[in-house]
C-alpha cells in the first residue's frame, strides 16, 4: 500500500477511484491513512486505520468528524473540507491504534497520573498541609503577626489527633467543632475557617472529593454559629 506524508491539501485533492477503493496511508502515524472509494454517487473519502490487534483479528476504523471532532458543531465543521480534521485524525488514530494494542493510551497514562496525585493528597497529613499553608503566607504576606496569630490558634484550638490524621481520615465535626467553639471570638473563627478552607481548597485542586468534606466543615461551622444566636428557651 503507498504511504506519503498526509497534508491538507493531499488530502483534499485526492479523488475517487472509478472502481473499487484505493489506500493512502500515513507516515507520521502507523497504520493510519486515508481511504477513498467508487459509488454510484460520486464515491467519498475518510480516515481510517488498518491493523490485527493484539489477539489477531482484523481491525477497520473509520474516523467521523461529526462523532470524533469535540468542536462539530461549534465551529460549523461541516463547512470544512477533510483536511481540515488531519491532525485531529491523528491524534485519533495514535489512541485508536495503542488501544486495540493493548498498550498505554495518553487517556490511560492521564488517568493514573491523577490517581497517583490523588492517592499522595489523600495520604497529606493535616498538620503538614497546614504548614504549608502557613509557609505560603509567609512568603506572600508582609504582615507574620496575622500569619503568627494563625499559628498559635491553630495550635491551641485544634487537636493532636486532628492534626495527625490525614485528607483520607479527617474527623470533620472534630475539625469543624475545634475551629468554631463557643471559646473563640466570632472574628477568629472566621479567620480559621477561612484559612482550613484554604486548606481544602489547595488539596481539593488534586483531588475533587475533597470538596466535599470543605462543605461539610463550612456547614458545621455555620451550625456551631447559629447556636451561639440562639437565646435560650425561658421556661416557667
Amino acid at each position: 500500500m503507498p504511504k506519503t506524508c498526509l497534508t491538507s491539501e493531499i488530502v483534499d485533492d485526492l479523488t475517487s477511484p472509478e472502481r473499487g477503493e484505493t489506500w493512502l496511508g500515513d507516515n507520521h502515524v502507523a497504520h493510519f491513512g486515508v481511504r477513498a472509494w467508487a459509488g454510484k454517487t460520486g464515491g467519498g473519502k475518510a480516515y481510517a486505520i488498518r491493523l490485527r490487534d493484539q489477539f489477531g483479528i482484523p481491525v477497520r476504523e473509520t474516523y467521523r468528524p461529526d462523532r470524533d471532532f469535540p468542536l462539530y458543531y461549534w465551529q460549523r465543521a461541516w463547512e470544512k473540507p477533510l483536511g481540515y480534521f488531519l491532525e485531529h485524525a491523528r491524534k485519533w488514530a495514535r489512541e485508536r491504534v495503542a488501544l486495540n494494542l493493548g498498550l498505554s493510551t495518553a487517556a490511560i497514562r492521564n488517568r493514573q497520573k491523577w490517581e497517583r496525585r490523588r492517592a499522595r493528597v489523600l495520604a497529606t497529613r493535616i498538620g503538614d498541609a497546614i504548614d504549608r499553608k502557613i509557609e505560603q503566607l509567609k512568603r506572600k504576606s508582609r504582615d507574620h503577626l496575622y500569619v503568627d496569630h494563625i499559628r498559635n490558634m491553630v495550635g491551641e484550638h485544634i487537636p493532636q489527633a486532628v492534626l495527625a490524621s490525614t485528607f483520607r481520615d479527617v474527623p470533620i465535626r472534630k475539625l469543624a467543632d475545634a475551629i468554631s467553639k463557643r471559646e473563640i471570638s466570632y472574628g477568629n473563627v472566621k479567620v480559621l475557617r477561612g484559612f482550613i478552607g484554604g486548606v481544602f481548597k489547595d488539596a481539593a485542586r488534586d483531588c475533587g472529593v475533597l470538596r466535599h468534606k470543605l462543605e461539610s466543615v463550612r456547614r458545621r461551622c455555620a451550625r456551631n454559629l447559629d447556636a451561639r444566636r440562639r437565646h435560650p428557651i425561658l421556661r416557667f
